[in-house]
């Protein structure tokens, strides 16, 4: 049998590899677009293997690094029932991983035994217990489909397709799509600005079990963008209204899983177990009656709730710009003003949807404060996630944006490309420009950028720019931000441009920029976001703990944690964190929610700064992972793998290995910077960033941007003079 595939790849006619010594292969069972995979033999004692190696004749750093992840979460789970790696080594160049094969076959190959109810139900619940315990052992799948769910012939259920599976507890939000589109959770798209966790393999649980029950997806998509569509913004047609034979109960607990927000579905795939076996029950029993879902349900681990409180003013006010971008014929300013953890980010993410729905795309991009000197680097950086986006989707809508970008830049591709490399994927090579002087060439950049924005920003297909922390803008960006704001220049576009008003003054550039903006008769919106009210911490504190926001006792709580956050959403989830790791929280099953000692948490030593607060969380950190983030702090929000490793003077590996806890803790996130192989990272708010420079002593911190400096300037004259913004 197979891991990935289970029949013999016959057709092809690629050549079988040479295996690693010691293994003889006897088949091919497969070839994908990122793996082949054989059967063999092991010679030293004639075991039956599964071996899989990279698709590449020589290997690439990131199907290395890919295949070595793969080897790692395998060796968490030796003791789950999954297909286990027997070994893995590096061979002829390419890594090759060798898997345990079983007698069974993939879930997709045999779906229509499965499909009556009571049999479809009964597998599914051993699933549910499965992912139970690869959940329990600290692994997101990411990828759970048909495919991946091996059944064996005597009826167990083994797990595999663990390439992208995740050790974190949470991933940061994200701008790229990995996983399989048809199974894939919305806030898996790179379209929500939502963490993922464990509640997303529950979302892909709810398609392949509508799908067995049914006969059919809940969704289909032609193409990336109506997938993407169809998982934020389309509802799913109850099991039981496509087939009458779907009990009540299933039909529920499939909408549940399917629920667009992860607060909405179950907290567990325990919870879901639980569930499943009662439909089970009911049907071996001739009963098909409703009941209360989630009884048994349980949090595995403290999260604190990620709804979006208190900003109906604010996201009404977002939205109001967005209908008229996309509904007249001009360009509409988002200012979104506030202070620093007050929510900005957040209220910009309720966007998403409407977006989506109206086939529209997002692009952000964030100013630092360590880069100012770096001209174009933030908008630069919002185009790159542009044209990834772009290379995802079908050929049909990559040929049409080819068409219209060769269209648009004429002759001038190349100082487009010149800046943003990935274009080139697009349009092709273009013939060099003629040099100009230096006012000249910012005229023309901005001339051809103009017309690269609107290729992309159009009435049926809007365009949104989020931009942050515009008060560390360079002013060669912000020249670009008037162009654009323009009446009449860019229909379609809503640039939604996010500041800490207390830090702009009179004079300050970006308040020239927007002085400009409305003297050339731009739409401009102020969207101003303040500290959350009183009753909005009590829902937030109600929904974290699973309680109704009306119970006295949290009432009581809210208002020790509002008294010392101020109504601060970051600050809020901070201290919840800090109460949490105190182990100031328990769950209680028979009520089913959070319980806390009231007296322990004020008499507790926990500050009423939000510095301070940082300060304790980051010398509570291993001493490896602290120096890392303290080195990191220098280079500003954004850090690459290999440089920071450089300037630490420690191996990549190591350097990696001091970051996971950092990526774990949720400090620091994994950063989509573009196409290439180096890893790359960027802290999780301004705030852990400032926080871990302040950490560093003066003469040390000194010290360390010397080192940054010597390091980029042998790197950008290896790279003959490569941009700076690719460097760090």
């Amino acid at each position: 049998m197979h891991t990935e595939a289970a029949t013999v790849d016959r057709n092809t006619s690629e050549p079988i590899e040479d295996p690693p010594s010691g293994y003889e292969i006897m088949a091919r069972l497969y070839a994908g677009p990122r793996a082949t995979l054989y059967r063999a033999i092991r010679r030293q004692d004639g075991t039956r293997v599964v071996l899989k190696t990279s698709r590449h004749q020589r290997a690439t750093p990131r199907d290395i690094a890919d295949f070595t992840h793969e080897q790692t979460v395998l060796a968490r789970l030796s003791d789950a029932p999954v297909i286990a790696a027997l070994g893995f080594e590096i061979a002829h160049d390419r890594p090759w991983l060798v898997l345990e094969e079983v007698e069974g076959q993939p879930l997709d190959r045999i779906a229509a035994r499965y499909r009556a109810p009571e049999q479809a139900l009964h597998l599914v619940t051993r699933v549910a217990e499965v992912l139970a315990q690869v959940h329990q052992r600290g692994v997101v799948h990411r990828d759970l489909k048909p495919e991946h769910i091996i059944v064996l012939d005597d009826g167990r259920v083994r797990l595999t397709g663990f390439r992208i599976a995740s050790l974190l507890r949470v991933d940061a939000a994200t701008t790229t799509v990995q996983g399989t589109l048809a199974y894939m959770a919305p806030e898996q798209t790179g379209r929500m600005n939502r963490p993922v966790d464990k509640r997303a393999d529950l979302y892909a649980f709810g398609v392949l079990l509508y799908e067995l029950l049914t006969g059919r997806r809940p969704f289909e998509g032609a193409d990336p963008l109506e997938w993407i569509h169809a998982h934020i913004a389309q509802a799913p047609v109850p099991p039981q209204l496509v087939d009458n034979r779907v009990p009540p109960s299933a039909s529920a607990i499939v909408l549940k899983l399917l629920s667009k927000q992860a607060e909405d579905r179950y907290h567990s795939a325990t919870g879901l177990q639980r569930d499943l076996e009662r439909c089970v029950d009911q049907l071996r029993a001739g009963s098909a009656a409703p009941f209360a879902l989630g009884t048994d349900d349980a949090p595995d681990e403290f999260r604190v709730s990620r709804r979006l409180y208190g900003r109906e003013m604010e996201v009404a006010k977002l939205l109001a710009g967005f209908e008229r971008a996309r509904s007249c014929g001009s360009s509409v300013v988002s200012l979104v003003g506030g202070y620093s953890g007050v929510g900005k980010t957040a209220i910009v993410g309720a966007l998403y949807q409407p977006i989506v729905r109206e086939r529209g795309r997002f692009v952000s991009g964030k100013f630092d404060q360590y880069k100012r000197d770096i001209p174009y680097a933030t908008i630069v950086q919002a185009f790159r996630d542009l044209i990834r986006d772009i290379l995802t989707e079908g050929e049909a809508s990559l040929a049409d944006s080819r068409d219209r970008l060769r269209s648009a830049i004429g002759g001038n591709g190349r100082v487009i490309i010149d800046v943003i490399p990935e274009v080139e994927l697009v349009v092709g090579a273009q013939p060099p420009v003629p040099e100009l002087a230096p006012a000249p060439a910012q005229n023309r950049f901005e001339l051809v950028l103009l017309a690269f924005v609107r290729t992309f920003a159009r009435i049926d297909h809007p365009l949104v720019v989020f931009l942050d922390d515009l008060q560390w803008a360079d002013g060669a960006t912000l020249g670009v931000l008037q162009v654009l704001a323009r009446p009449g220049e860019v229909p379609g576009l809503q640039l939604v441009l996010a500041y800490r008003d207390n830090e702009i003054e009179a004079g300050h550039p970006f308040q020239h920029c927007v002085d400009a903006m409305h003297a050339a008769g731009a739409d401009v919106d102020l969207v101003p976001v303040r500290d959350l009210r009183p009753e909005d911490v009590s829902t937030m504190v109600a929904d974290t703990l699973l309680r109704r926001s009306d119970d006295p006792a949290i009432q009581a709580l809210a208002g020790l944690i509002g008294t010392k956050a101020g109504g601060n959403p970051f600050f809020v989830n901070e201290l919840l964190h800090a109460f949490a790791t105190r182990g100031l929280f328990a769950f209680d099953p028979d009520r089913r929610a959070w319980t806390w000692d009231a007296r322990a948490m004020r008499a507790g030593n926990v500050t009423d700064n939000v510095r301070d607060l940082l300060v304790d969380r980051l010398r509570s950190l291993p001493e490896t992972t602290r120096r890392a983030l303290e080195f990191a702090s220098c280079f500003g929000s954004r850090f690459r793998l290999g440089t920071l490793a450089a300037v630490l003077d420690r191996g990549a590996d190591e350097t990696a290995a001091a970051l996971f806890v950092a990526l774990d803790e949720g400090l620091v996130v994994a950063a989509d910077d573009g196409f290439g192989d180096e890893r790359s990272y960027r802290f999780h708010h301004d705030r852990i960033q400032q926080t871990a420079y302040l950490l560093l002593a003066d003469a040390e911190r000194a010290d360390i941007h010397l080192r940054i400096g010597r390091f980029l300037r042998a790197r950008l004259n290896a790279s003959a003079g490569g941009l700076l913004f690719d460097v760090v």
